[in-house]
């Protein structure tokens, strides 16, 4: 009797997903097509809407998660990372979303913006780790990381509106949320669990975003020292 409860409460859950996936993924594209008529992009900035709109929703998660768990000694705990709820399996649902959208859209709309890596690669990575986390039932952990995502609508923002394109403002919001919170997140998962492959992962991230910063970082000092010969030619 309660094997069959519990098939019956798995397939049902299933169901609730697939609505939801297919609800998320309406929105998005409802959304990619008012501001591309809108505001009449090219495919380049095209390219950076999926991004905007996820970018902006998932800070917004990751914010409420950051200020709800993670600085709260009694909450922030194994059980509660290892643990799922509707709120953060429809964050996670939204997520996944996100990235089949993105590649169906983005064959129609931008194909010569996609990249193996960037896109390909990327997008099929986190398609796998949210379809374990959906099936795990572990989804609640893994919404401390969306906060990260503010450099990215900061930089998707510039593609789409060149004049609020700000190179040091997304140098600087990559600094503090990619480096510095990514490394106290990575401590608290470390103080919390550390057995757990949570910590690793992020670990292992936190170097790929040093990487990320390094090369950001040389680009600049590129950029400022070829902008100094040309007012020097000039002038």
């Amino acid at each position: 009797m309660h094997s069959s409860s519990s098939k019956i409460y798995l397939m049902s859950q299933k169901l609730q997903d697939l609505i939801q996936i297919i609800c998320c993924s309406l929105f998005i594209f409802i959304l990619f097509y008012i501001i591309h008529k809108c505001f009449k992009t090219n495919e380049r900035s095209r390219s950076w809407i999926v991004s905007a709109i996820s970018s902006f929703i998932l800070t917004i998660s990751g914010l409420i998660w950051v200020i709800r768990y993670l600085f709260s000694i009694e909450q922030f705990t194994k059980e509660n990372i290892y643990s799922d709820n509707a709120i953060s399996r429809l964050v996670v649902i939204f997520f996944l979303s996100t990235n089949v959208v993105d590649l169906i859209i983005g064959y129609f709309y931008y194909y010569s913006q996609q990249s193996i890596l960037t896109s390909y690669i990327h997008h099929a990575f986190y398609l796998m780790l949210t379809t374990i986390l959906l099936l795990s039932q572990n989804t609640n952990g893994f919404i401390y990381c969306f906060f990260e995502e503010f450099p990215t609508f900061v930089l998707a923002i510039g593609f789409l509106f060149p004049r609020l394109r700000s190179d040091l403002l997304f140098g600087v919001s990559f600094f503090i949320f990619r480096i510095v919170f990514h490394m106290i997140l990575t401590y608290k998962y470390y103080r919390c669990m550390n057995d757990s492959i949570y910590w690793k992962f992020s670990s292992l991230v936190t170097i790929l975003h040093w990487f990320w910063m390094y090369k950001w970082t040389i680009s600049m000092f590129k950029e400022k020292k070829l902008k100094s010969e040309i007012d020097h030619k000039l002038n």
